[in-house]
This record gives C-alpha cells, sequence and structure tokens, in this order.
C-alpha cells in the first residue's frame, strides 16, 4: 500500500475545495480502514461550507464527504467481526458512546453527535470529527466497525453511496408508521429525500401519496413508478392581499384544490394565475 493519498479537502469557508496529497491514516486498535469506491455528493454541501450556518465545521483544513463505500484494506489490531476484502458502506453519523442518550441507547440523539467529513451538531462535536478526520471524497478514511453495513454483491458501491439518503427518508417513513394502505405526503418530492421516500412508501405498501415538487421532468418518472394509479389535477393559485411571495406561505389561498393536499407548484416563478400540479400514486 502506498504512503500517500490524495484528499479533496476544504481550507477556508466559502472557497472550492483543493485535492490535496496527505498520508494514508492508521487505523486505531478499534477501527478499520476503507479505501473508498465511491461516495454521494451532498445538493446542501455548498451551503454548509459556506461557513455561514449554525453547523459547526471541522478544525481547517477539513478532508471532506459524506455516505463512503468501499472495501476494507485494513483492521485495528482489537478487530474480530470484519476482515480486509469486505465491501461496506460506512455510516457517517458520530456519537461519543458516553452522553445520557448514548447510554440509554440512542446514539442519533447525542449531545456531541457529528457527520464524519461534514460537519458537528455543537461546539464540542470536534472530539468526534478529530477522531475520524477524513471524509469520503479522500481515497481513504477511517472508521468503527460497528458503522459499517455490509454490501451484498448486488448492490454496487455506487448504489450504497445513496444509502445515507435513503435511511434518512425510512427513518421518517417507519417513525410516522407507513404500511398497507397509508397515505403519505411528500414535501420536495422531486429531491433527493423525496425520491427515496417515494420508492420507500410504495414498497411500504402507501397507497396514495401526496407530492409538492418544483420539477415536472422528475414528476413524470415518479407518475410512470405507478402508471395505473398516477393522475393529474390541476387547479390554480390564488394570492391573498399582502402575502409573501411564497408558494408555502400560509396566506396562500389554495382553496381551489379539490383536495388541498393534491396541489403542487411548479416552482417556476411567480405563482399568480399559474397552474399548480399535482400528483397521485
Amino acid at each position: 500500500m502506498a504512503a500517500s493519498m490524495r484528499s479533496a479537502r476544504l481550507h477556508e469557508p466559502g472557497q472550492p475545495l483543493r485535492i490535496d496529497t496527505v498520508e494514508i491514516p492508521e487505523p486505531r486498535p478499534r477501527d478499520v480502514l476503507v479505501r473508498v469506491k465511491a461516495c454521494g455528493i451532498i445538493p446542501n454541501m455548498n451551503a454548509i461550507f459556506s461557513g455561514r450556518l449554525w453547523n459547526h465545521l471541522p478544525p481547517l483544513p477539513a478532508s471532506v464527504g459524506l455516505d463512503a463505500a468501499g472495501v476494507i484494506a485494513k483492521v485495528g489490531s482489537e478487530v474480530t467481526d470484519v476482515a480486509v476484502g469486505d465491501r461496506v458502506y460506512v455510516n457517517p453519523w458520530l456519537s461519543c458512546g458516553t452522553c445520557p442518550y448514548c447510554r440509554a441507547g440512542e446514539p442519533m440523539l447525542c449531545s456531541a453527535a457529528a457527520f464524519q467529513g461534514y460537519f458537528g451538531f455543537f461546539p464540542h462535536s470536534t472530539r468526534q470529527l478529530l477522531d475520524y478526520p477524513f471524509g469520503g471524497f479522500s481515497e481513504y478514511i477511517t472508521a468503527s466497525p460497528q458503522r459499517l453495513v455490509h454490501l451484498p454483491p448486488q448492490v454496487t458501491f455506487e448504489q450504497a453511496a445513496r444509502f445515507g439518503y435513503l435511511g434518512t427518508s425510512y427513518a421518517a417513513l417507519r417513525l410516522g408508521q407507513v404500511r398497507g394502505g397509508s397515505w403519505v405526503a411528500i414535501n420536495g418530492i422531486t429531491g433527493t429525500l423525496g425520491v427515496g421516500a417515494t420508492l420507500l412508501a410504495l414498497a411500504m405498501g402507501a397507497t396514495r401519496i401526496l407530492g409538492l415538487g418544483r420539477n415536472r421532468d422528475v414528476l413524470a418518472q415518479l407518475r410512470a413508478l405507478a402508471p395505473a394509479q398516477a393522475w393529474r389535477n390541476r387547479s390554480q393559485y390564488r394570492r391573498l392581499d399582502g402575502a409573501a411571495r411564497n408558494p408555502t406561505d400560509p396566506f396562500y389561498d389554495r382553496s381551489s384544490a379539490i383536495p388541498r393536499l393534491e396541489l403542487v407548484h411548479d416552482g417556476r416563478g411567480p405563482v399568480d394565475g399559474r397552474d399548480g400540479e399535482a400528483w397521485y400514486a
């Protein structure tokens, strides 16, 4: 194995990433080293890396990249349940393991949580980010075995790199107790999370999906998933006096939509006098 690797790193908030040559990390005794084969691209990444939001960026220069998949290249001396050559997805969620939430078995509520290669939720999340300082835009990253998802042969690395988004959508649907006969409303149905939620809701037995989205091309592809059950409803928006020009603003009158939840705005410019479009499954 070579001693160095390429890594895309953020040197300054709001500036382009740089491809740097850095040393390949050595896994700690209870960690593994993964050779990255694919990594997800996060639509909101530019906003996060602008440094203008509440998110706490890793110490700079920061190796970034979320939702990596690859092959285990090396295991720590105390690792026994995974092996070199295993194909894996790396769950980027970092939790401390010692706060009351983690000790109660709720690591998703960790009071020092962070996303490896992305950001921390709190100022004191830095420790987790420093423990795992390399993101998926590197040729190699380290990870703890409990964050690995083994990939069956039929799942490609590119598909696995979308597990983070699919998992988020699935968690929301599961929390909403979606099952056979359920109706599901998806705000942002043409986005990455929305497309995944649509696929999963259909698989979980939802009989009607009410979607709000911007991209008509994606809407057409989503309708094609259940062509026997899909149709359109056209309706008009009417703007109330003094309302902001935001189609999701509660002051917008959607009374012409029958039923109301089945109205979808196409996201193209002002909504006064324009048609909306709804999709059902």
